[in-house]
């Protein structure tokens, strides 16, 4: 299931950040592009878990 709704704002640095629920917690964090990288929060990617 790839329907995600995004919630897209900018930050600070002026870059575009989109709002994304993780596919293994379920955690919402921010990603700068969902595209090009797991739609995992940074926990769940530094315990190295592939979406």
């Amino acid at each position: 299931m790839n329907n995600y709704p995004l919630t897209v704002t900018w930050d600070t640095d002026s870059d575009l950040l989109y709002h994304l629920e993780c596919e293994k917690c379920g955690k919402l964090f921010w990603i700068s592009n969902p595209w090009e990288k797991p739609l995992l929060c940074k926990v769940c990617q530094e315990k190295g878990g592939e979406a």
